[in-house]
């Protein structure tokens, strides 16, 4: 809508975005990395469950799955999975859900299951596993505890479990990685620039790291 000089996003821009941007302030949109992500999957640490796959996450998550207690994952642990993620305007929500619920049959994304409290920020995700010994939720990897644990996350069974981690984020390895944006209508210019700049350095870099998120290099 033209209020803004940079959107920062967890999520690539979509094509009628773009459309819309070109649409009202007359440039194409420039996107530019800024830093890599690891979404984390965590639960509490009292669950003996230390690995899943892709597979698995979407018989829990998405609609028509066929997973809704712990002892379909693990004999071992008992209790209805009770499931935190993010509301549906955030670009998390909708990373996970095209990487983990993929698509339906006829290629169409296929939804969230009922029944998930859905959270306004990703530090209140971590809030509620910390106190709910059969959560599951979703966030970035910076934002982990003491107070909770992640799991380790395979493609497919078979496959070695990756834990989240900068080198893993970076290289791609751990499944579900991905890049952080800043977009701006059309080059950055003057201050904007010279902040995105910025964020490109070292020092902007290593505020990067410190905040829990993977450095351009």
């Amino acid at each position: 809508n033209n209020n803004t000089d940079i959107c920062n996003a967890s999520r690539e821009i979509k094509p009628e975005e773009r459309e819309k941007v070109k649409a009202v302030a007359g440039r194409e949109v420039k996107e530019t990395v800024v830093a890599y992500d690891a979404l984390a999957v965590y639960s509490h640490p009292s669950n003996p469950v230390q690995e899943m796959t892709i597979e698995d996450l979407r018989e829990i998550w998405a609609e028509g799955g066929t997973v809704d207690r712990w002892e379909q994952v693990n004999p071992k642990f008992q209790g209805r999975i009770v499931l935190f993620g993010r509301q549906n305007s955030s670009g998390t929500y909708d990373y996970f859900r095209e990487h983990v619920c993929d698509k339906t049959a006829d290629k169409k994304q296929r939804e969230f299951r009922n029944g998930i409290s859905e959270m306004n920020g990703s530090a209140e995700v971590i809030e509620n596993i910390a106190r709910t010994p059969t959560g599951l939720g979703y966030s970035g990897m910076g934002y982990k505890t003491p107070s909770v644990h992640w799991l380790k996350i395979s493609n497919k069974k078979g496959e070695p479990g990756v834990e989240p981690g900068v080198e893993a984020a970076r290289a791609g390895r751990y499944p579900i990685s991905r890049k952080l944006y800043m977009y701006t209508a059309g080059e950055p210019q003057g201050e904007v620039k010279a902040f995105m700049d910025w964020v490109l350095s070292p020092a902007g870099q290593k505020i990067v790291e410190k905040e829990g998120f993977v450095p351009l290099q």
